[in-house]
């Protein structure tokens, strides 16, 4: 029944709520998470209100590199092979066979 009533309707892709959903949620987690180790820090340390800014300032960079890194507006350093000290990617490209370029018997 309910395949009749939205058979003249477009199908609508929830993927786009989900995307925004999971980089909202990584946004926000980072700054509480900064917070409350700043917070815990200014309370064991006895440095009010400094420890909570600070650490409240690095959860926000935190969380917008993730969001960048996640939406692919910044490449993860571990892809390119950047954490092992090399240039290039990390994985090989695919093997070529060795015959691929063999012009020896081409009889043109």
């Amino acid at each position: 029944m309910k395949d009749r009533a939205n058979a003249g309707q477009p199908k609508q892709d929830k993927s786009g709520f989900g995307a925004a959903l999971r980089l909202s949620s990584e946004f926000i987690s980072a700054i509480l998470v900064g917070a409350g180790l700043g917070y815990f820090l200014d309370r064991l340390a006895g440095t009010t209100p400094w420890g909570m800014i600070i650490l409240l300032l690095l959860g926000f960079v935190a969380g917008v590199i993730n969001v960048l890194r996640s939406s692919g507006q910044v490449a993860n350093p571990y892809d390119q092979g950047w954490a092992q000290g090399k240039k290039e990617k990390a994985t090989p490209p695919p093997s070529v066979p060795d015959d691929l370029y063999d012009d020896e018997d081409d009889d043109r």
